[in-house]
């Protein structure tokens, strides 16, 4: 992650946010609290560390073929906005 992050971080501003049952695009797609990689790191250093402004969208909601996409929405809106105030919460706490 840390070299994908160093090259690709200054010009991210949008990711289509997944997560798996075994690591970064390892093992079948899951819900994002559910999944064993963890977002907050690379959007933390996008966001505190970079600066970058930041768009997070689901993609893939049904898991291919495994779950009901309103499923998805249910489970993974809350994950998002905890994940977006953790972060906030991180830049707010460094500018004041």
């Amino acid at each position: 992650m840390g070299k994908s992050l160093a090259a690709l971080g200054p010009f991210t501003s949008h990711i289509h946010i997944h997560n798996w049952t075994q690591g970064l695009g390892a093992g079948d797609l899951t819900f994002l609290e559910e999944g064993k990689f963890d977002w907050e790191p690379v959007v933390r250093n996008l966001v505190f560390e970079l600066r970058r402004p930041l768009c997070l969208s689901v993609e893939h909601a049904d898991h291919m073929g495994q779950h009901d996409p309103w499923e998805t929405a249910r489970r993974d809106g809350p994950y998002l906005q905890r994940l977006r105030r953790e972060v906030l919460d991180g830049v707010c706490e460094a500018s004041g």
